[in-house]
């Protein structure tokens, strides 16, 4: 078994596993309940909902140094109705966010497959593939 890991592929194809496992498991999760985790320090506000991840940095909401991360959850029942919230995959920045959205803004909102299949994909590789073998270089060889 200690043979099996030897290399750096086999090593990189369990975290890229484990990172898959993760984000899969999140995404089951948000089919039936929203998260959010606000930072009230660097303004940004990462969202899982039906089957998306949302990562947002809003300059626009003054930030305070004196607040805790604030995590939220609720029913997929009452959505956030959001006009961004149609979007399956995109980068939206500035005044396209929000009314009154400062033009720094930014809004990133990715489907959760499109972050497990790949990682999913690259660890099979890393793991499957054959390990390459060193051929021994004798030492009457010249260099």
């Amino acid at each position: 078994m200690r043979d099996f890991f030897r290399g750096w592929k086999r090593k990189i194809g369990v975290v890229t596993l484990l990172m898959a496992c993760i984000l899969s498991s999140f995404w089951i999760r948000s089919q039936a309940v929203e998260d959010a985790l606000i930072s009230p320090i660097t303004n940004v506000r990462i969202e899982s909902t039906t089957g998306r991840l949302r990562i947002g940095i809003f300059h626009s909401v003054p930030g305070s140094w004196f607040s805790w991360p604030d995590w939220r959850s609720r029913s997929v029942a009452a959505p956030l109705n959001y006009p961004w919230s149609n979007w399956q995959l995109g980068l939206v920045h500035g005044t396209n966010i929000r009314s009154k959205s400062d033009p720094r803004d930014l809004l990133i909102i990715a489907p959760y497959w499109l972050l497990v299949v790949p990682l999913t994909a690259l660890s099979a590789y890393l793991l499957i593939s054959k390990p390459r073998v060193r051929t021994p270089v004798s030492e009457n060889q010249p260099v």
